[in-house]
């Protein structure tokens, strides 16, 4: 955790993830599947440093988040211990 609250791979801090998580180890995939939430253009979407995307939104009503790890087991795991 960083000083201010925020994860330090993902960039992401408490509330910003929904209990629902699908990953994918593409950026471009991610952002395709971002535009079928309910309303993507106000999807929250967090950046990172370190090449993860994710974006919060609701599909079918239901709160979901969307994680674009990158490739390998590393980034996965950091995925993992970050998003809990």
């Amino acid at each position: 955790m960083l000083p201010d609250g925020t994860t330090l791979h993902l960039n992401i801090k408490r509330g910003d993830v929904a209990n629902r998580i699908f990953t994918v180890g593409d950026l471009h995939r991610a952002w395709k599947l971002s535009r079928f939430f309910d309303k993507p253009e106000t999807c929250v979407k967090v950046v990172s440093t370190r090449t993860f995307r994710t974006f919060t939104g609701t599909f079918r009503g239901v709160p979901v988040t969307l994680v674009a790890t990158g490739m390998g087991t590393a980034m996965m795991d950091f995925v993992v211990r970050e998003i809990r």
